[in-house]
């Protein structure tokens, strides 16, 4: 090869590398603000010949990742996003609950039911008071019913979502199968996988905000996926999961894992029960809801239900029936959606006064009857002034009033949201300090890759002007001979 053919060459090659690599600049800047793209390179490798050099050559478009701050970062949204979900619904059930000292709360209805049977025990033969005693009683029924429906709302709200995250689970699998086959065959072909490669990251970002996962990547350049447990969801094809909604969930439904019998569906993954094994992600936010947190309320509610119900029938006077009869504290969970006022109270107020047996049956009207007798008004009412014994299971302590213990329990709905908001901003700002650390790295700076176009442009124009030299005195050959 002549001196002018090595020149030719090398100015020729040098033209292909400047124009692929303004190609690939430019898509860059074009790319800079779509979401997933990482920032390309095309690297060049010089071409020998008999051990001279006779030009360069572009290499397969490739792209920079830091693998390992991904993997923390994902890890991170997994965590956010169950807090995320939790944030959410606690939001909401700290909304319906309110705050002690609203009058509609459930802590100020008692209170207005422990006022009216004073005014009851200064005027026991009063008809309007003890009218005034039973819409007071029927006022705190329907709360409890109120907020009892609103915990199971929110926990079939969360057995929905459920649903909804393991439908996106099972869809990305489906995606990163078909993905990870293209990735096998192009780099099989030698052909550049990158843009996939950021397609396939995408896929897993998401997954990752569904359920905690780990991975690793094969030399064929598909990647498997596992649970945080180690359990395959992306090997040689998807495993998907299982779950089985439930339409409306109820007080006593629950989800008890194998071999125990069960109301509630678990999660399920190639027929093995996963639901204890997932911590992060949309579905370990529900699950914790549906399962702990919410279960929890409702058993607060129970409990003063339960309690208040019959510290009343020890007073003297079985005032609230569960549904249609008298309570037995056999049956407490889910009471509070069932408390009623007792409607043989309701048909005969006078029981305020006379009092009813352990069936809530009115007492008969004493012989004498004397007119002015105040005593149950006024064991009621010491009732509600002492300390009262409550189980130590929903989480509020054991002693206190029964007015104080509704406080508690809306309280408590106030702080558990508040924890969880605070734990969720920490969290977010340790997900975006990673982000922007990600982004610096992989993402596109278009300042850089304007500079870089400069140069290309420079080497390309530098080679252009070579071609022409080289060309010009092949000319200037030809008319010579």
């Amino acid at each position: 090869m002549s001196s002018l053919d090595l020149t030719l060459q090398t100015a020729t090659t040098a033209l292909s590398t400047a124009q692929q690599s303004i190609n690939v600049i430019t898509r860059n800047v074009s790319s800079a603000s779509v979401p997933g793209y990482t920032r390309k390179t095309a690297p060049q490798e010089s071409i020998t010949l008999n051990g001279q050099s006779v030009g360069v050559r572009v290499l397969e478009v490739q792209r920079f990742v830091n693998a390992r701050l991904q993997t923390d970062l994902r890890s991170s949204n997994s965590s956010a996003e169950a807090m995320r979900v939790q944030d959410d619904l606690l939001s909401r059930l700290e909304l319906s609950f309110g705050k002690p000292g609203d009058n509609s709360s459930a802590a100020s209805l008692i209170a207005n039911l422990t006022d009216s049977f004073r005014t009851l025990s200064t005027q026991p033969d009063s008809v309007t008071t003890q009218a005034s005693v039973i819409a007071a009683a029927d006022a705190v029924a329907r709360d409890l019913n109120r907020l009892s429906k609103s915990v199971q709302d929110l926990r079939s709200e969360a057995d929905a979502g459920i649903q909804a995250s393991v439908d996106t689970v099972n869809t990305a699998l489906t995606k990163l199968d078909s993905v990870n086959a293209e990735i096998v065959t192009r780099k099989a072909a030698g052909e550049s996988t990158a843009d996939l490669e950021d397609t396939r990251d995408t896929l897993m970002d998401s997954l990752s905000k569904e359920i905690d996962i780990s991975y690793f990547k094969r030399d064929n350049g598909e990647v498997w996926i596992m649970t945080k447990s180690g359990r395959a969801l992306l090997d040689v094809a998807p495993h998907p999961l299982q779950f089985a909604p439930t339409s409306v969930v109820t007080p006593v439904a629950k989800y008890t894992p194998p071999p125990g019998p069960t109301t509630l569906s678990g999660i399920t993954l190639d027929g093995v029960d996963i639901t204890s094994e997932i911590k992060g992600g949309h579905v370990a936010g529900y699950l914790t809801l549906r399962d702990t947190v919410l279960p929890q309320a409702q058993n607060q509610l129970d409990e003063l239900a339960s309690v208040m119900t019959q510290r009343f029938t020890a007073a003297g006077v079985t005032l609230f029936f569960d549904g249609g009869a008298a309570y037995n504290p056999v049956n407490v969970l889910g009471f509070s959606d069932r408390i009623a006022v007792n409607p043989n109270v309701v048909a005969q107020p006078r029981a305020l006064r006379h009092g009813t047996n352990a069936a809530g049956v009115v007492n008969p009207v004493p012989v004498p009857d004397l007119a002015g007798d105040n005593t149950i008004p006024l064991a009621v009412v010491s009732m509600f002034e002492a300390q009262q014994t409550f189980a130590a299971a929903p989480g509020l302590g054991t002693s206190g009033t029964v007015e104080g213990y509704a406080a508690a329990l809306i309280s408590f709905q106030g702080t558990q949201h508040a924890n969880v908001s605070d734990a969720l901003g920490t969290e977010d700002l340790v997900n975006q300090s990673m982000d922007q650390r990600l982004r610096n790295e992989s993402g596109v700076n278009t300042d850089q890759e304007l500079a870089l176009m400069i140069q290309f442009q420079n080497s390309y124009n530098a080679a252009a002007r070579m071609i022409s030299v080289v060309r010009d005195m092949y000319d200037t050959l030809f008319k010579m001979t």
